[in-house]
């Protein structure tokens, strides 16, 4: 279990782009914790999937714990998702970020600020599956 910024793919991705990638298995964090990645700064992920179980405390997503200014599109989460705070199918709290054409399957528990799609969303969704 690691303590945050923990993804199966990526921990921490900061301007970078995640492209045609695809990840399977458990992941275990305090803070910022998602399927294929924990952290989302300013990166573009495109055409990228997740599939397992993801445990956190704050800030989990089946798919991305935290975006801040990125862009996911034609992405998919099929996760089973377990947090406290801020807990989504798709993102755990998506901020000043775009999600368009991106599906969620996912199984959901929460303490508070809980969603299929996000546990806390700024911005507008498009085409959003679930």
């Amino acid at each position: 279990m690691g303590y945050s910024y923990s993804g199966l793919l990526v921990g921490a991705n900061t301007e970078g782009s995640i492209v045609d990638c695809y990840t399977d298995g458990h992941v275990s964090s305090c803070n910022y914790t998602g399927g294929l990645l924990g952290f989302n700064l300013l990166g573009i992920i495109i055409n990228s999937a997740t599939k397992g179980e993801v445990d956190g405390n704050n800030f989990t997503g089946g798919f991305v714990g935290y975006n801040n200014i990125g862009i996911i599109k034609m992405c998919i989460s099929e996760s089973n998702v377990s947090g406290y705070y801020f807990t989504g199918g798709f993102a755990g709290f998506n901020l000043n970020s775009m999600l368009s054409s991106c599906t969620t399957i996912s199984n959901i528990e929460g303490i508070e600020n809980t969603g299929i799609i996000a546990g806390f969303n700024s911005e507008d969704l498009h085409r959003i599956k679930f």
